[in-house]
């Protein structure tokens, strides 16, 4: 049975005046074609089925369209049009729209820069969950909405650029790599395939709406989600989020206010000609009020993997004018916000052709551990008296017997160029 424009008249639609709104906020999205095919596609049903009449203009056109949906899913598409980012769409506009729908969508909160939590979470958690039996779509379309606004914010914390446009598996995609959690980033198969069912699940979500309306084997009507596959959205979508932001927390819990920069210079030790050490700087990230990090210590342990050698040893503190050791080393260093030290990591003895460590002052060669030449692993770690506070590196070094060095950064190090 053909439906046409008598048809229109005698089903339940929304008041006219919010197609005429609807008409003003959305008619310059739609070309006629690409008009037909969306609503086509809100009815899972082809254009010969629907008998849309000819020689209508494209306001006429959107009208008639939206009214061969019932009330309910009048209402679903035009909050769905409202939530898309739409620089020609006033938001004075969507206001009213929603309120002329009277039911406003769930809105998840724009957090302040840096102040995302686990509350601000739970809180837009629990919205989408109590919307989904009056509302299964809206609460779905907040879970994804959620999920989207936890990436965006790792992403800005960590400096990673996106596009306006970038959808929910791209941001994903883009947070998992920042956070070691893409699957390509480990060798181990279980976490392989419980990292990748992670992804499937965001792209799931991404794509839920979609797949219940999918007009294979479903007749002429499309499958529409019940509150019970919004639960199972919103709780999954909950779940990741939480994830994602738990880790990213630990990821930066771990490194706290220091940060360690790139192997550095090379000053001298006065302690006659000849002696050289190579240095590194540790640095307390804090800015934005006074806060010292007491205490910071630096341990050094070689390993020589040859034979299974270890030496542990402090990395000590240094005062230098760029050229030289112009004072004791200190086994502690105090650092106030922004401020930075530097500590001694090995010393090359050019009287004795060797490499060794620094730990006496004045510095005796004959007191200190040799470093053979060839290849040695360096794990770097430090930490204040905060425990909260500690940033490790680890470097592969080859030592030569012409007195070059070149320092390879391990997993957990910055890159850094060789010596």
């Amino acid at each position: 049975m053909r439906c046409g424009a008598k048809d229109m008249k005698k089903k339940e639609n929304l008041p006219y005046r919010v197609f005429e709104l609807a008409c003003t906020m959305f008619l310059h999205k739609f070309t006629h074609n690409g008009m037909e095919a969306f609503f086509c596609n809100q009815m899972n049903r082809h254009p010969s089925e629907i008998g849309i009449p000819q020689g209508m203009n494209r306001e006429t056109k959107f009208k008639w369209l939206l009214g061969q949906l019932e009330v309910a899913e009048q209402r679903r598409v035009l909050e769905e049009l409202s939530q898309a980012d739409d620089p020609q769409v006033r938001p004075e506009d969507i206001q009213k729209l929603h309120q002329m729908l009277g039911a406003s969508p769930i809105q998840i909160p724009v957090a302040a820069p840096g102040r995302l939590d686990t509350k601000f979470i739970s809180e837009a958690w629990q919205k989408a969950l109590d919307r989904r039996h009056e509302d299964p779509e809206g609460a779905i379309t907040a879970a994804r909405t959620l999920l989207e606004t936890v990436c965006k914010h790792i992403l800005d914390e960590c400096g990673v650029e996106y596009g306006d446009g970038t959808d929910l598996p791209k941001l994903y995609g883009l947070t998992s790599k920042e956070l070691n959690l893409a699957p390509s980033q480990h060798t181990a198969d279980a976490f392989k395939k419980i990292l990748g069912g992670v992804h499937s699940v965001v792209d799931g979500l991404a794509n839920l709406r979609n797949r219940l309306g999918d007009a294979h084997g479903q007749g002429k009507r499309p499958v529409k989600p019940l509150p019970r596959h919004a639960e199972l959205a919103v709780n999954m979508a909950g779940s990741v989020a939480s994830f994602l932001l738990a880790t990213f927390e630990a990821k930066s819990l771990s490194a706290g206010r220091l940060q360690l920069s790139t192997i550095g210079s090379s000053v001298n030790v006065p302690s006659g000609n000849g002696y050289s050490a190579t240095l590194m700087s540790v640095r307390n990230t804090e800015g934005r009020f006074e806060n010292t990090c007491y205490n910071v210590r630096a341990e050094l342990k070689f390993v020589y993997p040859h034979t299974g050698a270890v030496l542990k040893v402090p990395g000590l503190f240094v005062t230098s004018d760029g050229q030289s050791i112009k004072a004791e080393p200190q086994t502690t260093a105090s650092l106030g916000m922004t401020q930075s030290a530097q500590f001694a990591l090995l010393v090359r003895n050019e009287v004795d052709k060797g490499f060794c460590t620094l730990t006496s002052w004045p510095f005796d060669p004959d007191a200190e551990k040799k470093l053979t030449f060839g290849e040695w692993q360096l794990y770097i770690r430090v930490t204040s008296d905060e425990g909260e506070d500690r940033a490790t590196a680890d470097y592969i070094v080859q030592l030569y017997p012409n007195l070059s060095s070149s320092w390879i950064p391990g997993k957990d190090s910055a890159r850094t160029r060789g010596r």
